[in-house]
């Protein structure tokens, strides 16, 4: 949490120029997969709040927090097949938070629809969560293992917006994360010119 502050502040303390600055808020979906035989790999759901400093009218640097939790859809249906065969498979799944810096370029297709390219560095902390059996029989996901480190994401989307002060955006992500992870995630959300 102290990283996104000073990140915040630091952004906050660059001169503003006469284009308008951006808060964003985001809400989206996709999948992380894992680059090895045991890892975790799955549906996930995810969290984005960001701040766009606009540098001119087709760049902006931009820096912000990415939360993410899994959805253990493919792990339940997984264990459902494999639990006839193997009484305990050894399935993992994971989530992962990003804070990251980068920079953005926007190509303005209308006078209210821009597209983007976005990308840079984050410190990404990964959680890789293993299954444990309980004395009841029930399965239970312990966290197992913790990576981080500092991994690049490129994203591409578009903005329509119709109001001065609010945009609606879509926005696909692409995360290179710690201990051979990946995750992609579609967003849909919000951004507040000010």
């Amino acid at each position: 949490m102290r990283v996104t502050l000073y990140l915040l502040l630091a952004l906050t303390l660059l001169p503003a120029d006469a284009q308008p600055q951006t808060v964003g808020m985001r809400y989206g979906m996709g999948a992380i997969r894992g680059g090895y035989a045991d890892s975790g790999s799955d549906f996930l759901v995810g969290l984005q709040f960001d701040y766009t400093h606009t540098l001119s009218s087709h760049y902006s640097l931009e820096g912000g927090i990415l939360t993410t939790g899994s959805l253990p859809f493919a792990t339940l249906l997984s264990e459902a097949i494999l639990t006839p065969i193997d009484a305990s498979p050894s399935i993992t799944i994971a989530d992962f938070n990003s804070y990251y810096l980068g920079a953005r370029a926007d190509y303005e297709l209308l006078p209210s629809w821009t597209t983007y390219l976005h990308g840079g560095l984050g410190y990404a902390k990964l959680t890789e969560y293993s299954p444990e059996i309980q004395s009841s029989g029930d399965r239970h996901y312990q966290k197992a293992h913790n990576y981080s480190g500092l991994r690049p994401y490129i994203g591409i989307g578009t903005e329509i917006h119709p109001f001065t002060s609010l945009g609606f955006t879509v926005d696909l992500r692409y995360d290179n994360l710690p201990h051979r992870y990946q995750g992609t995630t579609l967003f849909f959300g919000l951004d507040f010119h000010f």
